[in-house]
This record gives C-alpha cells, sequence and structure tokens, in this order.
C-alpha cells in the first residue's frame, strides 16, 4: 500500500511527468478495476445473502459452532463487510480514478527542489501571478 501511496504523489512530479503515460496509468487502471470489480461483486454478493440467498457466499465452517451461532455471525460479518469493506474499496477505486483523471489533465507544475523541467514542460505551465 505505500508503493501504491508513493506511485501516486509521484505522479505531479516533473521527472516522472517526462515518462511515457501509459507506463504510468497501467497499474492505476488496473488498480481502478481490480478495487471497483471487487466492491461491486462484494455488494451484489453481500446483499443476496443477507436478503436470504445463503449459497451467494461461502462462509467457513468452524468445527465446534452450532448452526445459529454460525448463522448469527456469518449474518453479522456479511452486514460488516458491506457497510465497511466494500464500502472502502469502492471509495478507493473511484479516488484512483480522480487521481489518473487529474495526471491526464494537469499539465506539470514546477518541482519543490527547484527543477526546471524540460523546455516543452515550460511552456504548458502558466506564469506565476503576484498579487
Amino acid at each position: 500500500m505505500l508503493i501504491g501511496v508513493v506511485w501516486i504523489l509521484a505522479l505531479n512530479r516533473l521527472a516522472i511527468r517526462r515518462i511515457h503515460a501509459l507506463i504510468l496509468l497501467t497499474p492505476i487502471w488496473a488498480g481502478v478495476i481490480l478495487c471497483v470489480s471487487h466492491a461491486l461483486f462484494g455488494f451484489v454478493a453481500k446483499s443476496l445473502y443477507l436478503v436470504g440467498h445463503h449459497g451467494a457466499v461461502d462462509f467457513l465452517v468452524v468445527p465446534g459452532v452450532d448452526a445459529v451461532t454460525a448463522a448469527d455471525a456469518n449474518h453479522l460479518s456479511a452486514a460488516q463487510d458491506l457497510l465497511v469493506f466494500e464500502t472502502c474499496f469502492l471509495i478507493l477505486g473511484l479516488v484512483l480514478t480522480l487521481a489518473a483523471w487529474q495526471f491526464l489533465c494537469r499539465p506539470p507544475q514546477v518541482d519543490s527542489i527547484g527543477d526546471r523541467g524540460h523546455p516543452a514542460d515550460r511552456r504548458l505551465r502558466r506564469p506565476a501571478v503576484n498579487w
């Protein structure tokens, strides 16, 4: 996860902006597809389980636990998954989509370390306005 955060934050650096966009955006779009599909599948499967179609989700069977206790625990687990985890995966997918979209739409900015970048990059920058 830390590598993903560094990857996303590096998208705004001029040195990274010189690399072809396809190389940078491929892992991000793969993450978007993974997160959003996981969330959608989870919403459908857990919702089916909660309305009574218990074949939609296979929970582990713990030896020594009676069926009523297991059913209650499985119901609580499905509700928590639906409310917490699947929602988090959907939000993560949307945030990754916004990060990739921002990378595609924004011109590069000057690095904080003073890297002026390629001369072609300078044409894309807006001049600084001093108030």
